[in-house]
């Protein structure tokens, strides 16, 4: 179940670079979209320390206005809107302050990487199992395949695997791969280099991920609509 696992940060890792590095915004809207990330991170280190020591949270949220209001002299020095500051909750958390729109969620960065023309919304399917694994959700237990142990067990105790199908594996380990080469060409296009730089490497290793899959297709998916999980 390790996909599960690592494929939720490492996307919202590759679409946050992605959503830095795209080929078709200005040098302004960069400078804003790289600002309003560390606008947010400052926020979370306020909001970590809210119900903390009352003289870090202080000293924290004055640190954080000061370098907001300087943040917004010099966005507005090159033609940005003014901070939007969202107001402060109940228990002393707010939203992060940003410049312009916010930040786009997770789930539509990622639709973006993974669904560029939306013909298809694997972007949002791999979105919401990774997260609802991730954070403990009952109702992944659904989507595993199960089913009782051969092993004979102990008196009183059944023995239940729970495990993810070839196929479905090879969806979420694609899935990571697709958006890290984006990413990897985005940033080829950033400094000026040509796509070669990066498809000279990564092809081989392609082509060789290809084969093995070709190798594994037919006991991978023979029981898709089965009873019976595949290994």
């Amino acid at each position: 179940m390790g996909s599960f696992t690592l494929t939720r940060p490492v996307l919202g890792s590759a679409v946050r670079a992605m959503w830095l590095l795209e080929p078709t915004i200005t040098p302004v809207e960069r400078l804003r979209r790289g600002v309003n990330l560390c606008l947010r991170g400052l926020g979370e280190l306020e909001n970590i320390a809210s119900d903390r020591d009352p003289g870090l949270r202080v000293e924290l949220t004055a640190h954080h206005r000061a370098v907001v209001d300087a943040t917004e002299r010099d966005a507005r020095a090159v033609g940005l809107p003014s901070a939007t500051r969202p107001k402060t909750r109940s228990d002393g958390t707010r939203d992060p302050v940003f410049i312009g729109q916010r930040l786009p969620s997770h789930m539509a960065l990622i639709r973006d990487l993974l669904d560029r023309d939306g013909s298809e919304p694997s972007g949002d399917l791999v979105f919401w199992v990774a997260s609802a694994f991730v954070h403990g959700e009952y109702h992944v237990l659904n989507l595993p395949t199960k089913r009782i142990s051969d092993v004979e067990p102990a008196p009183g105790v059944a023995g239940v695997q729970i495990g993810a199908r070839l196929d479905n594996f090879v969806v979420f380990m694609a899935s990571v791969a697709i958006g890290i080469h984006r990413v990897a060409l985005a940033a080829c296009a950033y400094a000026g280099w040509p796509d070669e730089v990066w498809q000279d490497l990564v092809q081989p290793i392609i082509q060789r991920w290809r084969a093995a899959l070709h190798i594994v297709r037919s006991a991978a998916f023979r029981d898709v609509v089965g009873e019976h999980p595949t290994a």
